[in-house]
């Protein structure tokens, strides 16, 4: 679907750029009878294709991998689909009223468009390489843990959440108050069942709620972000 998505968008783009070749200075290079031709086929041709365009890309980001979305993509999925449907209109407004002079404009909101598309695709890259981290940590772990265990190495370390959270935590979050960052009973909720995402955000804390700043990297390890995942969720939870 997305390689669909991108044929679309190939051809779109293309029909933009002739008329704006064509007609951006009335080319009298050409016949009238020529122009007439290039100007229909090519908006008809556009049209199609624009109005095409979004649906292919809500079916390929609806079929995308869980672990590759992100509040940032349907933020930058939003700007995309708005910028869809302006350029639909442009080409609606030049198929119907002749406006072959908004070819240059159309070009213009082509390239925000792909820049738009570039920064999707990097993000949910960025996203999904976070998870794929953070679930190799996991195997590694638990791969090393079996190779003690079979080689009979017992180590017992005692990980503390308060701990972590008194050293780490507590100066820019409390569970009642809003500090540098959110209070922990306003967030908390949307992480109820989803102790994974929970533990891969503190690992690769990234912006969200724009009325704080981007929670800095701890550089935890996972067993710890697993510790002060489950110290802040018991404690919530102990308090409603």
């Amino acid at each position: 679907m997305y390689f669909l998505f991108y044929i679309a968008f190939s051809i779109s783009i293309t029909c933009a750029a002739i008329i704006f070749k064509f007609f951006k200075n009335r080319n009298k290079n050409y016949s009238p009878e020529y122009l007439n031709l290039v100007k229909n086929f090519t908006l008809k041709t556009g049209l199609i294709f624009t109005f095409i365009q979004p649906l292919l890309f809500v079916i390929s980001f609806i079929s995308s991998p869980n672990s590759s979305l992100s509040f940032s993509i349907f933020i930058t999925g939003g700007i995309t689909l708005a910028l869809m449907l302006i350029i639909s209109v442009m080409f609606y407004l030049m198929y119907k009223d002749s406006q072959t002079n908004l070819g240059g404009a159309t070009v213009l909101v082509f390239l925000l468009l792909a820049a738009s598309l570039i920064r999707a695709d990097q993000l949910a890259f960025e996203t999904k390489n976070q998870v794929n981290l953070y679930e190799q940590g996991k195997s590694y772990i638990a791969h090393i843990d079996k190779i003690k265990e079979e080689a009979g190495v017992t180590e017992v370390v005692v990980i503390s959440g308060e701990d972590i959270y008194n050293a780490k935590c507590i100066a820019c979050h409390r569970f009642d108050t809003k500090l540098v960052g959110p209070a922990y009973n306003d967030v908390l909720p949307k992480y109820e069942g989803k102790r994974d995402d929970l533990i891969a955000f503190i690992l690769n804390p990234r912006k969200i709620n724009p009325e704080f700043t981007a929670m800095p990297n701890q550089g935890l390890k996972p067993k710890e972000a697993e510790a002060i995942a489950d110290y802040i969720v018991k404690t919530y939870k102990e308090a409603k």
